[in-house]
Protein backbone atom coordinates (compact mmCIF):
# COMPACT_ATOMS: atom_id res chain seq x y z
CA UNK A 1 0.00 0.00 0.00
CA UNK A 2 1.25 3.37 -1.30
CA UNK A 3 2.32 5.53 1.47
CA UNK A 4 0.66 9.31 1.81
CA UNK A 5 3.53 11.23 1.18
CA UNK A 6 4.73 9.12 -1.72
CA UNK A 7 0.96 9.83 -3.16
CA UNK A 8 1.34 13.34 -2.82
CA UNK A 9 4.88 13.70 -4.49
CA UNK A 10 3.27 11.71 -7.34
CA UNK A 11 0.54 14.20 -7.65
CA UNK A 12 3.00 17.15 -7.58
CA UNK A 13 5.11 15.65 -10.28
CA UNK A 14 2.17 15.28 -12.62
CA UNK A 15 0.67 19.04 -11.78
CA UNK A 16 4.32 20.81 -12.21
CA UNK A 17 6.15 19.82 -15.62
CA UNK A 18 9.95 19.92 -15.89
CA UNK A 19 11.78 22.51 -16.93
CA UNK A 20 12.43 20.20 -20.21
CA UNK A 21 8.95 19.79 -20.96
CA UNK A 22 8.02 23.66 -20.77
CA UNK A 23 10.51 24.56 -23.02
CA UNK A 24 9.34 21.66 -25.31
CA UNK A 25 5.56 22.57 -24.60
CA UNK A 26 6.37 26.75 -25.93
CA UNK A 27 8.35 25.62 -28.89
CA UNK A 28 4.85 23.64 -30.00
CA UNK A 29 2.55 26.66 -28.60
CA UNK A 30 4.79 29.06 -30.94
CA UNK A 31 5.10 26.51 -34.04
CA UNK A 32 1.32 26.49 -33.49
CA UNK A 33 0.89 30.11 -33.48
CA UNK A 34 3.03 30.51 -36.86
CA UNK A 35 1.29 27.38 -38.59
CA UNK A 36 -2.40 29.69 -38.13
CA UNK A 37 -0.47 32.55 -38.50
CA UNK A 38 0.26 31.72 -41.89
CA UNK A 39 -3.01 29.55 -42.83
CA UNK A 40 -4.77 32.94 -42.40
CA UNK A 41 -2.53 34.95 -44.18
CA UNK A 42 -2.64 32.27 -47.37
CA UNK A 43 -6.63 32.57 -47.25
CA UNK A 44 -6.41 36.28 -47.37
CA UNK A 45 -4.34 36.56 -50.12
CA UNK A 46 -6.33 34.05 -51.90
CA UNK A 47 -9.42 36.53 -51.67
CA UNK A 48 -9.78 40.17 -51.91
CA UNK A 49 -10.52 43.67 -50.93
CA UNK A 50 -13.34 45.32 -51.75
CA UNK A 51 -13.66 49.27 -52.11
CA UNK A 52 -14.79 48.79 -48.05
CA UNK A 53 -11.65 47.22 -47.18
CA UNK A 54 -14.09 43.87 -46.27
CA UNK A 55 -12.64 40.74 -47.69
CA UNK A 56 -14.46 39.17 -51.03
CA UNK A 57 -13.76 36.19 -52.70
CA UNK A 58 -12.23 37.12 -55.99
CA UNK A 59 -13.34 35.75 -59.36
CA UNK A 60 -11.53 33.99 -61.80
CA UNK A 61 -11.84 36.67 -64.25
CA UNK A 62 -9.84 38.80 -61.67
CA UNK A 63 -7.46 36.19 -61.19
CA UNK A 64 -5.78 36.27 -64.51
CA UNK A 65 -5.29 38.87 -67.17
CA UNK A 66 -7.83 38.84 -70.07
CA UNK A 67 -6.66 40.53 -73.15
CA UNK A 68 -9.00 43.02 -74.66
CA UNK A 69 -9.47 42.30 -78.47
CA UNK A 70 -11.40 45.23 -79.04
CA UNK A 71 -9.02 47.97 -77.19
CA UNK A 72 -6.06 46.13 -79.11
CA UNK A 73 -7.95 46.34 -82.49
CA UNK A 74 -9.03 49.74 -82.36
CA UNK A 75 -5.33 50.71 -81.35
CA UNK A 76 -4.42 49.12 -84.84
CA UNK A 77 -7.42 50.80 -86.59
CA UNK A 78 -5.55 54.33 -85.36
CA UNK A 79 -2.28 53.10 -86.31
CA UNK A 80 -3.53 51.99 -89.56
CA UNK A 81 -5.07 55.19 -90.43
CA UNK A 82 -1.96 56.59 -90.13
CA UNK A 83 -0.19 54.50 -92.16
CA UNK A 84 -2.52 55.46 -95.01
CA UNK A 85 -2.25 58.60 -94.83
CA UNK A 86 1.42 57.89 -95.23
CA UNK A 87 1.60 56.78 -97.87
CA UNK A 88 -1.41 58.16 -100.01
CA UNK A 89 -1.00 61.83 -98.74
CA UNK A 90 1.71 64.26 -100.40
CA UNK A 91 2.66 66.72 -98.50
CA UNK A 92 4.64 70.06 -99.23
CA UNK A 93 8.25 69.46 -99.84
CA UNK A 94 9.02 71.82 -96.45
CA UNK A 95 6.95 69.25 -94.56
CA UNK A 96 7.86 65.99 -95.71
CA UNK A 97 10.60 65.24 -93.35
CA UNK A 98 8.41 66.13 -90.60
CA UNK A 99 5.98 63.79 -91.30
CA UNK A 100 8.85 61.05 -91.53
CA UNK A 101 9.92 61.91 -87.94
CA UNK A 102 5.92 61.64 -86.80
CA UNK A 103 4.85 58.59 -88.79
CA UNK A 104 8.11 56.54 -86.67
CA UNK A 105 6.20 57.90 -83.55
CA UNK A 106 3.13 55.96 -84.48
CA UNK A 107 3.58 53.58 -82.25
CA UNK A 108 2.81 56.02 -79.65
CA UNK A 109 -0.87 56.82 -81.10
CA UNK A 110 -1.34 52.93 -81.10
CA UNK A 111 -0.22 52.71 -77.16
CA UNK A 112 -2.27 55.87 -76.19
CA UNK A 113 -5.62 54.39 -77.75
CA UNK A 114 -4.85 50.60 -76.51
CA UNK A 115 -3.79 51.23 -73.01
CA UNK A 116 -6.33 53.75 -72.46
CA UNK A 117 -9.22 51.65 -73.08
CA UNK A 118 -7.59 48.03 -71.48
CA UNK A 119 -8.65 48.11 -67.75
CA UNK A 120 -6.34 46.62 -65.10
CA UNK A 121 -3.06 48.26 -63.91
CA UNK A 122 0.08 50.07 -65.99
CA UNK A 123 1.17 46.32 -66.18
CA UNK A 124 -1.86 45.06 -68.60
CA UNK A 125 -2.27 48.85 -70.42
CA UNK A 126 1.73 48.55 -71.27
CA UNK A 127 1.02 44.43 -72.52
CA UNK A 128 -1.99 45.21 -74.60
CA UNK A 129 -0.57 48.61 -75.43
CA UNK A 130 2.94 46.68 -76.82
CA UNK A 131 0.81 44.04 -79.05
CA UNK A 132 -0.61 46.38 -80.46
CA UNK A 133 2.56 48.24 -81.85
CA UNK A 134 3.65 44.97 -83.16
CA UNK A 135 0.72 44.25 -84.84
CA UNK A 136 0.86 47.74 -86.10
CA UNK A 137 4.66 47.85 -86.76
CA UNK A 138 3.50 44.95 -89.15
CA UNK A 139 1.48 46.93 -91.19
CA UNK A 140 3.99 49.69 -91.41
CA UNK A 141 7.20 47.47 -92.56
CA UNK A 142 4.68 45.67 -95.16
CA UNK A 143 3.16 48.89 -96.26
CA UNK A 144 6.81 50.89 -96.60
CA UNK A 145 8.15 47.02 -98.55
CA UNK A 146 5.14 47.39 -100.79
CA UNK A 147 5.49 50.67 -101.78
CA UNK A 148 8.79 50.72 -102.60
CA UNK A 149 8.04 47.44 -104.73
CA UNK A 150 5.60 49.13 -106.55
CA UNK A 151 3.32 45.83 -105.31
CA UNK A 152 1.10 49.14 -104.15
CA UNK A 153 0.84 52.39 -105.36
CA UNK A 154 2.13 55.87 -103.49
CA UNK A 155 1.73 59.32 -103.47
CA UNK A 156 4.62 61.43 -104.14
CA UNK A 157 6.38 63.47 -101.51
CA UNK A 158 4.09 61.12 -99.16
CA UNK A 159 5.82 60.33 -96.40
CA UNK A 160 6.53 56.39 -97.53
CA UNK A 161 8.05 58.37 -101.05
CA UNK A 162 10.60 59.92 -98.45
CA UNK A 163 11.51 56.94 -96.90
CA UNK A 164 12.49 55.21 -99.86
CA UNK A 165 14.45 57.54 -101.21
CA UNK A 166 16.27 58.24 -98.16
CA UNK A 167 16.95 54.18 -98.67
CA UNK A 168 17.62 54.91 -102.21
CA UNK A 169 20.24 57.63 -101.84
CA UNK A 170 21.82 56.49 -98.68
CA UNK A 171 25.37 55.76 -99.95
CA UNK A 172 26.57 54.24 -96.82
CA UNK A 173 24.42 51.58 -96.66
CA UNK A 174 25.23 50.18 -100.47
CA UNK A 175 28.75 50.55 -99.85
CA UNK A 176 28.35 49.27 -96.00
CA UNK A 177 25.40 46.27 -96.59
CA UNK A 178 25.40 45.41 -99.96
CA UNK A 179 23.99 42.35 -99.13
CA UNK A 180 21.03 44.54 -97.47
CA UNK A 181 19.63 44.95 -100.24
CA UNK A 182 19.81 42.28 -102.46
CA UNK A 183 16.01 39.91 -102.69
CA UNK A 184 13.67 40.99 -99.91
CA UNK A 185 16.39 41.07 -97.41
CA UNK A 186 15.71 44.96 -96.59
CA UNK A 187 12.27 44.48 -96.43
CA UNK A 188 11.91 42.04 -93.62
CA UNK A 189 14.84 44.03 -91.85
CA UNK A 190 12.27 47.12 -92.52
CA UNK A 191 9.75 45.16 -91.02
CA UNK A 192 11.66 43.79 -87.69
CA UNK A 193 12.65 47.17 -87.10
CA UNK A 194 9.06 48.70 -87.47
CA UNK A 195 7.42 46.02 -85.32
CA UNK A 196 10.61 46.95 -83.04
CA UNK A 197 10.30 50.53 -82.48
CA UNK A 198 6.45 50.58 -82.42
CA UNK A 199 6.03 47.86 -79.95
CA UNK A 200 8.99 49.36 -77.46
CA UNK A 201 6.87 53.13 -77.97
CA UNK A 202 3.65 51.33 -76.98
CA UNK A 203 4.59 49.73 -74.11
CA UNK A 204 6.07 53.26 -72.68
CA UNK A 205 2.05 54.81 -74.36
CA UNK A 206 0.16 52.11 -72.55
CA UNK A 207 1.68 51.82 -68.98
CA UNK A 208 2.14 55.73 -68.78
CA UNK A 209 -1.40 56.81 -69.92
CA UNK A 210 -4.69 56.44 -67.66
CA UNK A 211 -7.56 54.39 -67.58
CA UNK A 212 -10.86 55.82 -69.40
CA UNK A 213 -13.81 55.73 -66.64
CA UNK A 214 -15.77 53.50 -69.13
CA UNK A 215 -13.24 51.03 -69.87
CA UNK A 216 -15.81 48.61 -68.78
CA UNK A 217 -17.31 48.66 -72.22
CA UNK A 218 -14.67 46.99 -73.46
CA UNK A 219 -14.03 44.09 -71.59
Amino acid sequence: MPEHGSGTQNRDNCSRPTRKASIIGVRQHNQTGKCERNQRLLYHDRLGADATGQVVALSPSRNRTMIHKTAIALGVLAEAMVILVANFVSLPRAFVWIGVVLSLLTGLAGGLVAGRLTSGGWHTRAIHALLTGLLGGLLFGVTLWFSMSYAIPRAEYSVMWAINYLLATNPLGIQQLPWLYTGNTLGIVLVLLSMGLFAVEGYIAGGAVSQTDHRSQWD
